[in-house]
């Protein structure tokens, strides 16, 4: 009697959700940013925050791939923070009728990500990432 052994790899396997490396946390922050190598600055709002991306809602359209820079100031002590990201999902919010739009930062200095990660935390006291 022969017995067959499970395959180690399927094709059927449904890949394990992805983890966030940072916290997140809802906000409501006025924001300005530019899209591309454009030089005029949009009015915008960061609607959730974290160390490695926000979500930012706007009136404009922007497809996934999108470059932008995105620049707010932290609440709790003021701290301007730009950065530099990749659109990575976009949607139109049936509710506000404004795009949402998922940004991963591309770049953003140590010094203001780590602000932006002491914010996220006072906002979250004893939450985890994921």
């Amino acid at each position: 009697m022969s017995t067959q052994r499970p395959s180690a790899a399927r094709s059927d396997a449904t890949p394990p959700p992805r983890q966030r490396r940072f916290l997140r946390a809802a906000v409501d922050l006025a924001a300005r940013y530019v899209v591309g190598s454009e030089t005029s600055e949009r009015d915008g709002s960061v609607r959730d925050l974290g160390g490695g991306g926000l979500r930012l809602s706007s009136a404009d359209d922007l497809a996934p791939g999108t470059g932008v820079t995105v620049r707010f100031s932290l609440p709790a002590d003021g701290t301007d923070v730009t950065v530099a990201g990749r659109i990575v999902m976009s949607f139109l919010n049936g509710t506000t009728k404004r795009f949402e739009h998922g940004i991963a930062f591309t770049q953003i200095e140590a010094g203001r990500q780590a602000a932006v990660v002491a914010y996220i935390q006072e906002l979250s006291p004893g939450a985890e990432p994921g």
